[in-house]
């Protein structure tokens, strides 16, 4: 899904217009004053904005009511969905950023909302963001534009993003950041294919052609093709080699000799909920291809070809133990 961003300003008028007609009924004076204020584009934008916002906790509510472990397996504090807009509506945006520091759930929800392009779990999308730079965003993914003179910024805010820049040169160079563990990182390239991911435990930097300098936490690296760097809490590793491209690009959820709770934990990404595989079952190893984007038919394949049953309770939780 693509975003134009947001402005702050209408945002947080969308989210008091909200709060105002949920919790009374609306007056005829109010109706005509909302609907002059829903003629601009940019209320328009943020009001769709902060229906999706209570769509997304409407459904997560809905789900904890189903399934009341929910709330532990998440281990974190939730908010519901009308007092998460009521703050935004009484403090502004910088709510937001409060929020997004203290639950993972409501960080990518506000990302899904307010980033220039984003996609939700399960799905992926190419963007075509230049003549010469293509981009590709995995699940649960979402990224900032802009173009800052000649020079095309990217900031990866969550999850995977593939780029192929063929800029070769100045007047089409690129530079990517993204913040982890209150570290800013910077990628800087004047021609690469690379795919950069990063998640809760650290992040992850394979060059598959070109160059590209890596600068963070008091140090820069550079990765010519077919080089890869990770980083942690401990720091940078050494520099690893890659070969193959990332097979999520063709919608594939390649294994190789991989156990069955590490494929566990990689299907999750691309899947709601919780995929919880039993410990008896856990050592099993795994070679394949299967669908990333298809979890329900990668669950089905893996019970025809290994020794496990595959169960679900409603939508969000799926149990893999011995058969």
């Amino acid at each position: 899904m693509s975003n134009s961003r947001i402005d702050p300003n209408s945002l947080q008028s969308a989210a008091s217009w909200f709060v105002e007609m949920q919790e009374q009924t609306p007056t005829t004076a109010s109706r005509i004053k909302f609907e002059a204020w829903l003629e601009s584009p940019a209320n328009r934008h943020a009001w769709q904005k902060v229906l999706e916002m209570h769509s997304t906790f409407e459904q997560f509510s809905r789900h904890q009511q189903q399934h009341p472990s929910l709330h532990e397996l998440l281990q974190q504090p939730v908010m519901s969905r009308r007092a998460v807009i009521k703050c935004l509506a009484l403090f502004g945006v910088s709510f937001m950023t409060y929020l997004s520091a203290r639950t993972p759930i409501a960080r990518s929800t506000w990302y899904q909302m307010a980033a220039d392009h984003s996609v939700p779990v399960g799905q992926s999308e190419h963007i075509q963001l230049a003549e010469h730079l293509q981009l590709w965003l995995n699940t649960n993914t979402a990224i900032d534009t802009r173009q800052i003179g000649a020079i095309h910024e990217i900031t990866l805010l969550q999850g995977e993003l593939f780029v192929e820049h063929n800029g070769l040169g100045q007047s089409k160079a690129l530079r990517i950041n993204t913040n982890w563990q209150a570290q800013e990182f910077v990628i800087e390239s004047s021609f690469s294919h690379l795919n950069l991911y990063k998640q809760d435990a650290g992040c992850e930097l394979c060059i598959f052609q070109g160059q590209a300098i890596l600068h963070g936490a008091g140090e820069s690296k550079t990765l010519q093709a077919g080089q890869q760097i990770s980083w942690t809490a401990g720091g940078f590793s050494a520099l690893g080699t890659v070969t193959d491209l990332p097979g999520w690009r063709d919608g594939k959820l390649i294994a190789k000799d991989m156990s069955l709770q590490a494929f566990g934990i990689e299907l999750n990404r691309y899947r709601q909920g919780f995929i919880r595989v039993a410990p008896e079952v856990q050592n099993l190893s795994i070679d394949g291809v299967f669908p990333a984007f298809d979890s329900d038919k990668t669950l089905e394949m893996l019970a025809l070809s290994l020794p496990i049953s595959v169960s679900k309770v409603g939508p969000w939780w799926v149990n893999i133990a011995s058969a």
